[in-house]
């Protein structure tokens, strides 16, 4: 990189640094790294890796032909890797505090389960057996990566709505929702347990809420709803 290219550099970024959204992921960041939270006792080294990815993938998010597709695509992306893992190691206590308590399909049990659970998610399998643990270990495990993603995930939320990408009601709880019903029932099909929808039917519709949502639909939660009237997600499908 020339002297011209790094002197531009720099003023882009000192121009950025001033933007309402880099003061909001400043904030986003102190929170989850210095706060009260499963991250906070991480190494400065770990912190720094952790941040430098999220403002590389977000920033390469920005520079793609279509940033609102490419964030929305990031979004479900780390929503995903959130919903598989959160729904090992949600109690029933944390999702009575959740945007979510009022769904019938989401449980807070399977970390009863945790041991008989895990072999059916890679990630969490592969801890399992790289480092002999299980219960307690294991579920503690899942609570730090799913803090990790809830960063990255919360980081792209915060980008997309600075884009202007929202609606009213917004459609991100109901994404978020839609991804613990569908990882859910997954599992529990896997594992031989009863359903918490009708049948993996029924789930697979929920995961169609990430599809409208990466392909760029206007109110994915509006179509969504449209589609399915008759099943639970979000407050303004409640039967």
């Amino acid at each position: 990189m020339g002297i011209v290219d790094s002197v531009r550099e720099y003023f882009t970024m000192r121009k950025f640094m001033k933007t309402p959204l880099a003061q909001a992921l400043r904030h986003h960041t102190q929170t989850y790294f210095y706060g009260n939270t499963a991250l906070t006792g991480f190494s400065e080294e770990a912190k720094e890796r952790l941040i430098g990815g999220m403002t590389q993938q977000l920033g390469a998010a920005f520079e793609a032909e279509n940033p609102i597709i490419a964030i929305r695509e990031g979004l479900v992306g780390f929503t995903i890797q959130y919903a598989r893992i959160q729904v090992l190691c949600l109690t029933e206590e944390e999702k009575a505090d959740a945007f979510y308590a009022g769904s019938p399909h989401i449980s807070g049990e399977l970390y009863k389960s945790i041991d008989d659970a895990a072999p059916h998610v890679e990630e969490v399998d592969q801890h399992r057996w790289e480092q002999e643990v299980g219960g307690q270990e294991l579920i503690d495990f899942c609570n730090v990566r799913c803090a990790i993603y809830l960063y990255y995930m919360n980081a792209f939320n915060l980008a997309r709505m600075e884009l202007g990408d929202k609606t009213d009601p917004d459609w991100f709880r109901p994404l978020v929702e839609a991804q613990l019903v569908y990882e859910e029932n997954t599992i529990r099909d896997k594992m031989g347990l009863p359903l918490t929808v009708g049948s993996m039917i029924d789930a697979l519709a929920f995961s169609v809420m990430f599809n409208k949502v990466a392909d760029g639909a206007t109110n994915p939660y509006y179509e969504w709803c449209s589609t399915w009237p008759e099943l639970h997600l979000g407050e303004r499908s409640r039967r």
